[in-house]
């Protein structure tokens, strides 16, 4: 700032003694003139207070901070020489004082008073009076103390008028009239000949034709503004547009200050400002429409956690306002304790830039919404330029999700219950079914056995065949039960093929020479020997096939032909396209192809897609003439699928059918099979030579009770009956304390009062515990079910049962059973 005391020093020594006056004013923060310093000469030939609270003068500094050379203006009986000194920080004037002319006294002195300006003819001046010879050579003194002053710049105000491009006026506090120096007429384009011309530099207007200047819709407030300026004498600012020559509008920002008798007011263009603020504006509010159109509710809050921006989304599920949210905290929006608790929750701590998301139920308005809401701290530049944590929030309303959820949930379980009561029922149906099965096949086998007429015979040979096809109907239902279920575990062991696949066309014959059917196999060459597989699906599936083939055949033929070279099998480009098409396989894997051709009735093309859907034949009669469940083919295709395999028709009518199949087996070797098919078989001599046993059957029901007694007794075994679990238990305890011990227990599974689970559990409890002394070495218990669920399996084995029995009892596999257990 040029008062600095290195500048003060330097004018002292420059002017201080003087006979010319001389006058230092600076512009400072408030925009207001100060008289930094003066010399003898201006102090004694002027009243410097009064010079100072001049309104006319004021301005005219002002004026000379605009112009590029010294200005003069008349003051009382003095000339003033004013020359502006500008840097970038400040604005100030160095004024020269002369003594005017006697022509300049004469035509001045009626206007000392007054805030009327002399006319610009008044202040034409001879040449020789325009500088003063001292005054002249004193001019090229601040040039140079300003390049001294270049290096104190303290000053925070930057040169407010003539930098800053203002438009300046002076408004005395009486009269409503404004004063304007030529720039400002030109700064805002405003016609010159509309305003009267006080001098040179000056120009005056009232108060309404400034106002005419003005857009319609901006006059009502700035009547407003300096109505309030006249009446309260306060700073006013404010904004509006003025109309320029090209009668477009210009948006200027007002500033008012008051002084001491006057106002002084400045005109900002702000026009470009304006234009930019209007286009920030526009994309502001794009921004916002775009965030006000997601589905998503998003929150910023600043490092005070007070809301800075929410969208409409938080307003829709928050029942809020965004003037009721805007700049308030948790706390101050959330009353209730509960609510603001979990709105809190939302807001953990964590880690800048990494984001986190929950699912939360939330309870507004007396209801309960669930939200998944995510949280990211996030580092902002505040206005001052250091860095603050705010953190932003979004909140997405999952509550028709989690109904739809919570409805399936629901649905599954109800599935699940109901897959549960399928289970239960076949359990309970396949117990109570196979139940008397076992006594009817049992006895009809048992009496097979006698010497009887030949007729009676075949009477019985009926009643046998009769049961075992409804047992094999009955295996039917529950081996469809369990693939829909995913409850088929496959074996993955060493086979071999062609052993399997001749066994089943050997346990064939009997039916084929009932139809008067001729089986042939053909086995190429190309499949191999031995592959890892489950031997007794695969059998299932053949033997099911072949089945079929007999079935619908008269006098006929069934080719059961297999290889591993699709091409050799003669099959229609359909049926080749499905089973080359719908495989997949690892490269380890050999695909090898099934076919089951006959030539039987055939089916037709309409018929052929419901042939392997569950409890479907090709036609009504079909069941009536042929019987079946209609499961078999469905059976088949799942037990196909489960081995990653694919499974076809091809078939004309009249003239016969191809049932194929392929599956995908992993080639192995001979040396690697752990098992024969003919493995854990007994020969006729092993079995011969089974001791008599002692054992204990537990069996409620009296006609199986009586099948069981029956062929035991003819092994030349004793038996003990009891009704229930809890009369085994007793037998057990009673056996060991007459040192009679049981070799065997039989044990049924589904009894009153307690069943052979709870009764085979309580016995190894008692073995355990040392109280039955006599089955130290252990007591073998069978169980006894007409359950073919492998789920009871699992539970036989948990209950510390040594082997399982299904009813209908195969009387070899009994045997088997009891030499393996007691040998």
């Amino acid at each position: 700032m040029y008062q600095s005391t290195q500048y003060l020093q330097s004018l002292e020594t420059l002017y201080g003694q003087s006979s010319t006056g001389v006058l230092l004013f600076q512009l400072d923060e408030q925009v207001h003139w100060t008289l930094v310093w003066s010399n003898q000469t201006a102090s004694t030939q002027l009243n410097i207070e009064s010079l100072t609270s001049d309104p006319k003068i004021l301005l005219e500094l002002f004026s000379a901070t605009k112009e590029d050379q010294p200005t003069k203006y008349i003051y009382s009986d003095y000339e003033l020489n004013l020359i502006p000194l500008q840097d970038s920080l400040s604005s100030s004037i160095l004024v020269h004082i002369n003594e005017k002319s006697e022509q300049l006294k004469s035509i001045s002195s009626s206007h000392t008073d007054s805030w009327v300006f002399p006319d610009e003819a008044h202040l034409q001046l001879k040449s020789s009076d325009s500088i003063p010879e001292q005054a002249a050579a004193s001019m090229a003194t601040p040039e140079r103390l300003f390049s001294i002053e270049q290096m104190d710049k303290q000053s925070f105000y930057q040169n407010i008028v003539h930098k800053a491009e203002l438009a300046s006026f002076l408004a005395p506090f009486n009269e409503k009239y404004l004063f304007w120096d030529r720039q400002a007429l030109g700064f805002l384009d405003l016609p010159k000949n509309l305003f009267k011309k006080e001098t040179h530099n000056f120009y005056s207007g009232s108060f309404e034709l400034f106002l005419s200047f003005v857009h319609d819709s901006d006059k009502e407030k700035v009547i407003e503004a300096f109505e309030e300026l006249w009446e309260h004498q306060w700073s006013i600012k404010s904004q509006f547009r003025i109309k320029s020559k090209d009668s477009s509008y210009q948006w200027f920002q007002l500033s008012v200050q008051v002084q001491t008798e006057f106002f002084v007011g400045y005109l900002e263009n702000i026009n470009e400002q304006i234009g930019f603020q209007r286009q920030l504006g526009a994309r502001e509010k794009l921004i916002e429409q775009l965030i006000d159109g997601l589905p998503i509710g998003i929150v910023v809050k600043d490092a005070q956690s007070c809301y800075r921006f929410v969208n409409h989304q938080i307003e829709k599920d928050f029942q809020l306002s965004r003037a009721e949210i805007i700049g308030k905290t948790d706390y101050e929006l959330f009353q209730s304790p509960a609510i603001l608790q979990q709105v809190l929750a939302a807001k953990n701590d964590g880690v800048v830039g990494q984001l986190q998301i929950e699912e939360k139920s939330i309870t507004l308005l007396n209801h309960t919404e669930w939200f998944m809401v995510g949280h990211l701290l996030m580092q902002v530049e505040n206005l001052k330029g250091s860095i603050e944590v705010w953190s932003m929030g979004f909140y997405l309303n999952i509550t028709e999700r989690k109904l739809i959820e919570e409805e399936l949930k629901e649905a599954n379980q109800a599935a699940l219950l109901a897959a549960q009561a399928k289970s239960d029922f076949l359990s309970i149906m396949s117990h109570e079914i196979r139940t008397p099965l076992n006594s009817v096949i049992g006895n009809a086998t048992l009496l097979h056995d006698y010497h009887l007429e030949s007729d009676v015979k075949t009477h019985i040979t009926m009643i046998q065949q009769s049961a075992e096809h409804l047992l094999y109907l009955i295996n039917d239902i529950l081996d469809f039960n369990k693939l829909e279920a995913g409850k088929v575990e496959l074996e993955h062991k060493p086979l071999d093929l062609a052993e399997q696949l001749n066994a089943c066309m050997q346990m064939s014959e009997s039916p084929a020479k009932h139809k008067n059917v001729t089986l042939k196999t053909d086995l190429r060459n190309s499949i191999p020997q031995w592959v890892k597989g489950d031997a007794g699906r695969l059998r299932q599936i053949v033997l099911n096939l072949v089945g079929n083939a007999i079935k619908f055949s008269e006098n006929g033929e069934v080719y059961l032909i297999a290889s591993s070279i699709i091409d050799d099998l003669n099959l229609d480009e359909d049926l080749v396209y499905k089973l080359t098409n719908n495989l997949s396989a690892s490269s380890k894997c050999e695909r090898v192809y099934f076919v089951v051709r006959d030539t039987g009735i055939g089916i037709d093309k309409e018929s052929i897609p419901k042939l392997f859907q569950e409890f479907s034949q090709a036609n009504a009669g079909t069941s009536r003439k042929f019987g079946g469940t209609g499961l078999g083919l469905a059976i088949c295709k799942k037990l196909v699928e489960a081995m990653d395999g694919a499974i076809g028709i091809a078939s004309q009518v009249n003239k016969g059918s191809d049932f194929a199949f392929a599956i995908p087996f992993e080639p192995t070797t001979s040396s690697s099979v752990e098992y024969s098919a003919n493995s854990g078989a007994l020969s006729v001599e092993e079995l011969a030579s089974q001791r008599p046993l002692n054992i204990l059957v537990a069996e409620d029901n009296q006609p199986n009770q009586f099948l069981i007694r029956a062929i035991l007794k003819k092994f030349g075994h004793e038996v003990s009956i009891v009704n229930n679990g809890q009369e085994a238990v007793d037998a057990v305890v009673s056996s060991n304390n007459a040192q009679q011990a049981f070799d065997v227990v039989l044990m049924d599974l589904s009894m009153p009062e307690m069943d052979g689970f709870t009764a085979s559990k309580t016995i190894r409890l008692l073995q355990t515990q040392g109280d039955l002394p006599v089955y130290k070495n252990g007591l073998p218990i069978v169980a006894l079910t007409a359950n073919a669920l492998d789920e009871q399996k699992e539970d036989v084995e948990a209950a510390q049962m040594d082997g399982f029995l299904t009813k209908p009892i195969n009387i070899d596999r009994l045997k088997e059973v009891l030499f393996e257990l007691t040998k």
